[in-house]
């Protein structure tokens, strides 16, 4: 039995990202993107690549498909904020920056935009709560940011897993116990979700 051609890998492309090769992964992507064309993390990449290439304006047709697709996905959103404020248009930076925020509040780049944006605008009480919640995010534990990052992106199980791991090492962590109790909730929920619908 033939197999149809084999797709690049996410990885693989991701490292070319990294190693700034966009033309390289532009071409994997939109070879993937053509058999999965609703791929997050495809969709993402090629947002990313797009604008360092200076095409903001098919990155932003590339992120609204993105939203559309994945409506809650922070990075989106982030990755929108960095586009608009490369062209320029910094209330609309502001916007998506802000939205990217409360969809995941682990992404301090778009935290550090708000901040910008806002200084130079010279909205110096909203800096200052921006300043703020920057600053508790700079604060915390890498572990843990990286345990709210999984939050945003509903990987509960690999938090719950991440945070057990730091709070075997410091046991009595505030916002561990926070973290660890938020992702306890949403699992419970899930599971009572799932019970209801066994039981129907």
């Amino acid at each position: 039995v033939q197999s149809g051609p084999t797709l690049p890998d996410l990885r693989s492309i991701q490292d070319d990202v990294v190693a700034k090769r966009f033309d390289d992964a532009l071409k994997a992507l939109d070879k993937l993107l053509s058999v999965e064309p609703d791929n997050p993390e495809a969709l993402y990449m090629s947002a990313v690549c797009r604008r360092y290439k200076n095409d903001c304006n098919i990155a932003l047709e590339v992120l609204q498909r993105l939203k559309f697709v994945a409506p809650e996905h922070g990075r989106a959103h982030q990755e929108e904020g960095h586009t608009y404020r490369d062209i320029g248009k910094l209330d609309e930076a502001l916007l998506a920056y802000s939205r990217a925020c409360r969809f995941n509040p682990a992404l301090e780049s778009s935290w550090r935009g708000q901040l910008q944006i806002l200084i130079s605008k010279r909205l110096d009480g909203q800096a200052q709560q921006v300043r703020a919640q920057l600053q508790r995010l700079q604060m915390m534990p890498r572990e843990l940011v990286a345990v709210t990052d999984l939050i945003a992106q509903g990987r509960l199980l690999k938090a719950e897993e991440a945070c057990r791991q730091f709070m075997k090492q410091v046991p009595d962590h505030v916002e561990g116990m926070r973290l660890l109790a938020d992702i306890g909730s949403q699992l419970g929920v899930l599971d009572d979700a799932e019970f209801l619908l066994e039981s129907g």
